[in-house]
């Protein structure tokens, strides 16, 4: 099930690929999906693979240990995001 409460059927699974992310390379386990505008949704399977998670929303950033050093990775912070508001 993906966050809009849909159900998507998997028709593929590709074990251990290598994925790339600012600083760091994990091996990850890939559903294939069928969805668009994402290359690679990583859920909550993969947060928990990392362990314990320092995550300060403020600064869009989150730190972990990974292979016996400390990562950091850097969201993106888009000023021109605007605040939603009801008509």
């Amino acid at each position: 099930m993906v966050g809009n409460g849909q159900h998507l059927e998997c028709q593929q699974l590709c074990m251990d690929i290598p994925v790339d992310i600012q600083t760091a390379s994990f091996m990850v386990d890939l559903h294939v999906l069928p969805i668009s505008r994402a290359n690679i949704v990583l859920g909550v399977q993969w947060l928990q693979s990392l362990g314990p998670i320092l995550t300060d929303y403020n600064s869009f950033c989150m730190q972990f240990f990974h292979q016996g050093r400390i990562v950091e990775l850097k969201g993106e912070n888009d000023t021109s995001l605007r605040q939603l508001s009801s008509p």
